[in-house]
């Protein structure tokens, strides 16, 4: 293997590596969102003076949406290291 060879061959693992890492952080961020989504849906709504009962209708579809997206990002990513580790 000439140097020229050894030299592309090393920028070609660098960036792969950077890409591997960049991959890795955004599924950590997405992971982190479905995460904040599934805490949000378990909080206790706070007590307000005003009661409206639209927005308190309106806050309890939210937390139940959120709540699913939350649940199944937990759980799509739960299956997705299994299967990492598999490999």
């Amino acid at each position: 293997m000439t140097k020229k060879d050894w030299s592309l061959d090393a920028w070609a693992r660098a960036a792969a590596h950077g890409l591997a890492h960049a991959q890795h952080l955004g599924d950590k961020m997405v992971e982190w969102g479905f995460q904040k989504m599934d805490d949000v849906a378990k909080e206790t709504p706070k007590k307000t003076a005003v009661k409206n009962e639209y927005r308190a209708g309106a806050e309890s579809i939210g937390r139940k949406i959120l709540g699913t997206l939350g649940g199944a990002g937990k759980a799509y990513y739960e299956k997705y290291e299994e299967l990492k580790k598999q490999k």
